[in-house]
């Protein structure tokens, strides 16, 4: 499976390479805002957080684009559990996307790649005895996405973005997290 994904990522990262394709190349950029869900034991500790951040990338072709985006989302206390937890997460995402269009104005796309997060966990007991904890860590994962972009004017889009995070080794972050974002790109 991992050799799967390095042969797609080097085969994407060689396509502009080609000057046939070099023609077709354009990039473009925008803004997100949504909503972070988390798993796992994470969830129990605090509510989903709204997320907010900044992607672009490389349109290699009609079918074939390279995307990196930014993510941060704040996780505060769910009230049922006892204590005041905190997660605030940084993410980093990159990698392949493929799609389609669906009539003159739709775009669908998937796709996949790696990801960077850093991860800042606050706790403090409230009302009973326990430790304290303030963790950072820094993380590595995947992600998968699929989404759907909508043609606004000639350079101008809105789009929906889902994206499902596995963090590996999540020592301070029990489980993984759940994108979905409203998206408004520019091609350049």
């Amino acid at each position: 499976m991992m050799k799967a994904v390095m042969v797609l990522l080097v085969g994407a990262l060689l396509l502009p390479g080609s000057p046939a394709i070099a023609a077709a190349q354009n990039w473009y950029i925008g803004a997100q805002l949504g909503q972070a869900l988390l798993t796992g034991d994470s969830a129990d500790k605090v509510d989903d957080g709204i997320s907010w951040g900044l992607f672009g990338g490389y349109r290699v072709n009609s079918t074939v684009r390279l995307d990196a985006a930014l993510f941060y989302s704040s996780h505060d206390d769910e009230v049922e559990d006892p204590g005041d937890y905190t997660i605030k997460i940084l993410s980093f995402t990159f990698g392949p996307q493929f799609s389609t269009a669906v009539g003159k104005n739709v775009e669908l796309y998937a796709g996949g790649g790696f990801g960077i997060y850093s991860i800042d966990l606050k706790y403090e007991p409230e009302a009973q005895p326990g430790t304290p904890r303030d963790e950072a860590d820094g993380e590595s994962g995947i992600y998968g996405c699929a989404g759907m972009n909508f043609l606004l004017r000639d350079n101008m889009y809105l789009g929906i973005d889902v994206r499902y995070h596995h963090v590996f080794e999540d020592e301070v972050l029990d489980g993984d997290m759940i994108t979905m974002m409203v998206r408004l790109g520019f091609d350049l």
